[in-house]
């Protein structure tokens, strides 16, 4: 899922974590309590200009061993973001791997071509999108809440995949998102539990 081109929503709130396998209600493990162990493995999913992958970098350095991936092609992506190059030679310079061309639903196939380790601590999709925003999208019996709500239980099956035995998977929806998509049940059959939920800041 391409996030360049996303509707029009109101203020989202920050990601919501699901763990694999965890009892809801258990207090999330966080970023700097996993660094304990080493270095943190997080995946971002379907960045678009990169500017988060580059800010958790910045934020965090050596203590995160991030991944960041982008549905479009470099080309494409360097085209559509003028920040975009800037962040590509950052983000690697620093240490981080990104990857283009990466399908939230196909983490597993995209990731491991080259048989490397893709196992990871942490997911995370921010406001995932198909890239349309038809005049039904509010609509629950709507085509494009249809295809979302797949978009958002493909991607965590994928995700559930990748994680460590502790691991989260951080999604971040705006407004009714969160229950049109359907995303409590996509996550239960995916064998997650919620963690925590934030509301808007």
């Amino acid at each position: 899922a391409s996030p360049a081109a996303r509707e029009p929503t109101p203020k989202a709130g920050p990601p919501r974590p699901w763990g694999r396998g965890a009892p809801v209600g258990r207090r999330p493990l966080h970023a700097m309590e996993m660094a304990a162990q080493g270095p943190v493995r997080v995946l971002a999913v379907g960045e678009g200009d990169l500017s988060f992958s580059r800010a958790l970098q910045r934020r965090f350095g050596d203590a995160v061993r991030l991944t960041a991936t982008t549905f479009l092609g470099r080309d494409e992506l360097v085209a559509r973001y003028k920040s975009a190059a800037g962040a590509i030679e950052e983000l690697l310079q620093g240490g981080a791997s990104v990857c283009h061309g990466v399908d939230a639903c196909l983490l597993q196939e995209d990731l491991i071509s080259d048989g490397r380790d893709a196992t990871q601590d942490i997911v995370v999709f921010n406001h995932p999108h198909l890239g349309e925003a038809p005049g039904d999208s509010h609509s629950p019996d709507s085509e494009h809440v249809r295809r979302h709500c797949s978009l958002l239980a493909h991607f965590l099956a994928a995700a559930r995949r990748l994680l460590t035995a502790r691991g989260q998977i951080h999604v971040t929806l705006c407004g009714e998102q969160p229950a049109l998509w359907r995303l409590r049940p996509a996550a239960s059959c995916a064998g997650l539990s919620e963690l925590q939920c934030r509301p808007p800041a």
